[in-house]
């Protein structure tokens, strides 16, 4: 299922989404997660059920290297080698990353900066993944191929 959060420059958006992902604090009221009250769970807790992806892929990006960028928050939650290597590979197939697998991120376009750092969170599969703007700054052609990218997700 998608779900679009719509609304004008300055309405909250990326306030709510903060606000989901443990970022801001509410000053009041809680946050429930699939019937579950969230509202104290930290950021790391919210993390490993919540996927979230920045509106500027350069934001994100840690690694010059695509498998590394995807591979790391798997390596930072102690998997071995070998099972990183199959998500990392399976991840970057579904994303139309794997052909690249071996390329500094440097030699990427935009939108293909934006898939890296949509694998990096699928890798982890979260149970939601919340995307800010994923289709800012990019021509109708390119506009069109995420949303059909996001679609078959």
């Amino acid at each position: 299922e998608m779900v679009a959060l719509v609304g004008k420059n300055g309405t909250g958006k990326t306030t709510l989404i903060n606000l989901i992902t443990g970022f801001l604090k509410p000053t009041s009221g809680n946050l429930y997660f699939n019937q579950t009250d969230i509202s104290d769970d930290s950021v790391k807790q919210r993390a490993s059920r919540i996927g979230y992806v920045l509106q500027d892929p350069n934001q994100m990006i840690s690694k010059t290297m695509i498998f590394d960028e995807v591979a790391l928050g798997l390596q930072l939650r102690g998997l071995d080698p070998e099972t990183i290597k199959k998500q990392v590979f399976e991840t970057l197939k579904i994303t139309g990353l794997y052909p690249y697998r071996n390329w500094p991120i440097s030699a990427l376009s935009f939108g293909q900066k934006k898939r890296v750092t949509i694998a990096a969170a699928l890798v982890l599969q979260p149970e939601v993944l919340i995307l800010d703007e994923p289709t800012a700054g990019q021509d109708l052609a390119h506009y069109s191929q995420m949303m059909d990218f996001l679609h078959h997700l």
